[in-house]
């Protein structure tokens, strides 16, 4: 028999990104290391900069979901 440990509202903000970001979180998670900008210009050689930005936006979330 499945337990739920969480309730609703838990399992809702768990799922989802915050309302607000502090200074802090911005400057640890939401900036590219020289490795990140290294992947990104490797993975978006020759693509729109649209692309480089999708990719930028992929590094910042792992980093932020895996916190």
């Amino acid at each position: 028999m499945a337990t739920q440990f969480f309730s609703s509202a838990e399992i809702q903000e768990l799922e989802s990104w915050p309302a607000e970001f502090g200074r802090d979180e911005l400057v640890r998670y939401f900036r590219l290391t020289a490795e990140d900008v290294d992947w990104v210009n490797r993975t978006a050689r020759g693509a729109p900069n649209k692309n480089r930005a999708s990719s930028a936006a992929v590094c910042v979330a792992v980093a932020w979901l895996r916190a």
